[in-house]
Order: C-alpha cells, then sequence, then structure tokens
C-alpha cells in the first residue's frame, strides 16, 4: 500500500508534519487563549488532535476484533456507546482539559509523531481485504462517523478530524493549510449530531461545573461521597497547574499558592 502519490498516506503523514510545525511555532502566551467554537482553550484542543490520532490507532485494533465476530457483535457495542453519549461527551471535554495540562507540548509532538509511524506502518502492510474490515460506530461520537466503516474509511477520517479542529485553534502563527477535505465518503454533518457533539461550543461550561457532571455520572449514588470528592479535588489541581510547572521552585509555590484555598486540597497535593 505504501506509495509516495497514495493521497491517503500523504494525509496521514501531513498531521504528524503540520502538528509538529504547530507546536513549533506557537507562542507560549497563546496556548492557553480560547479556542473558535469549542470551550477548550487552543493548549487543550491540541492534546485532543492528538487524542484522535491516538483513536485511530485503537480503532484500527477494535475494527480487526469485531470484523471476526457475528455482525449483531458490533450492532450491540455500538447502540450502547450510543445510549452513553452525554457522558462520553463529558469525559471528551475533561480529558482535554487535564491532557492538556499533564503533557507537555514537546511531549504531544513526540507522541503524535510515534503514533502516526504506527498508523502508517499498519496502512503499508494492509491488504485490501485487511482495509475493509470494519464495524458498525456509533454516529452520535462524532459527526465525521458513519453507522458502518471499515478501515480505509478510518484512514481517511484521521485527516477530517485533524483538519476539523485545526480550523478552531486561535493561534497567530498558525502555518498555513490548504483547506481541502480528505478522500473519504463523509456525510455533512446533520444539525442533530451537531447538537449531541463535542465539537460545538458548549456555553458557561468550566473544568469545575465538568468535573461535577462527569462526576455526578460516574458516581450517581451516595455510596462514594469520598471518592467523589477526591477525584474532584485531584481535577481541580491538576487544572491550576500552570504552563511552567517544573521549570522552577516559584512556579511550583505559586501553583500551591492557586490550590491552597482548601485545606483539604491542600493536604492531597502535598502527599
Amino acid at each position: 500500500m505504501a506509495a509516495s502519490s497514495d493521497p491517503v498516506r500523504a494525509d496521514l503523514e501531513w498531521i504528524a508534519r503540520d502538528y509538529w510545525n504547530i507546536l513549533k511555532a506557537a507562542r507560549p502566551e497563546e496556548l492557553d487563549l480560547p479556542t473558535d467554537g469549542t470551550a477548550w482553550t487552543n493548549r487543550q484542543l491540541l492534546f485532543h488532535m492528538l487524542l484522535g490520532q491516538r483513536i485511530t490507532r485503537i480503532v484500527i485494533v477494535v475494527m480487526g476484533v469485531f470484523s471476526h465476530l457475528p455482525p449483531g457483535a458490533s450492532r450491540a457495542w455500538a447502540a450502547g456507546m450510543a445510549a452513553v453519549t452525554p457522558l462520553y461527551n463529558r469525559l471528551n471535554f475533561a480529558g482535554g482539559v487535564v491532557g492538556g495540562r499533564l503533557i507537555t507540548v514537546a511531549r504531544m509532538g513526540r507522541q503524535m509523531e510515534a503514533i502516526t509511524a504506527t498508523i502508517l506502518h499498519f496502512y503499508d502492510q494492509a491488504s485490501p481485504g485487511e482495509l475493509r474490515r470494519g464495524m458498525t460506530i456509533p454516529p452520535s461520537w462524532d459527526p465525521y462517523f458513519s453507522t458502518w466503516m471499515d478501515r480505509a474509511e478510518l484512514m481517511t477520517w484521521a485527516p477530517t478530524h485533524y483538519r476539523h479542529h485545526r480550523r478552531q485553534l486561535t493561534l497567530t502563527t498558525l502555518p498555513h493549510c490548504e483547506d481541502r477535505r480528505s478522500p473519504g465518503t463523509w456525510h455533512s454533518p446533520t444539525p442533530q449530531v451537531l447538537a449531541e457533539s463535542s465539537h460545538v461550543q458548549v456555553p458557561s461550561v468550566t473544568p469545575a461545573s465538568a468535573t461535577r457532571t462527569w462526576l455526578a455520572c460516574v458516581f450517581p449514588v451516595r455510596p462514594f461521597p469520598r471518592a467523589r470528592r477526591n477525584i474532584a479535588m485531584a481535577v481541580t489541581a491538576v487544572h491550576a497547574i500552570p504552563p511552567t510547572f517544573g521549570e522552577g521552585r516559584r512556579s511550583r509555590t505559586a501553583w500551591l499558592r492557586v490550590v491552597s484555598g482548601d485545606r483539604r486540597l491542600r493536604r492531597l497535593v502535598r502527599r
């Protein structure tokens, strides 16, 4: 499958190359500015773009597993995933918030490069039959998902998802990119799908409110009040980590001053 003229492979290669260019050109003070059309900052959205590439690599394997099972298996799985779409959207948002704080910009670039290399290795070695292996997918999870997708369509979903979010970055140093769709059979997202997707603006959403909502879904009953409180404090502490955390004692002291408003939280982060 490897060929320099292959547009699918060229798009996949471009993702890692363009991602590095964005990270290298980005100004530190602009990484924490809000994005256009999402509740994330630029830093958090860049992590979500990396997460999209991770999802591609994982779903390659998942499709291989379900393609060897009866068709009803993936249909049942997709129905179950569709039923928890609201929870998925909240976790998706919280993941961007936490991941954007924990992973440095340089590490994001290295991970994108490594993950893309793994995807390209699979694509180069895959036969046409292996690329046709697919499964039922919950379309409510992403506006570019269709009801049934195979691995070949997944290879074109990755650049489409990447370009979608690239247009939402508000970095003044964003390199020029030809705004074209990757090859594929993608349909325009319906208003209903867009409304359910995490790719649209969520009004008045803060990390704290997203965390509370997520905890209400994960621990909906009373037997876990301590777990809910501890997780909430941990996520709050993570979100308070400044971009320069670890570059000196002064930055760590400033962070502790931010989170020291709660005595229990201060004790938690000093353990």
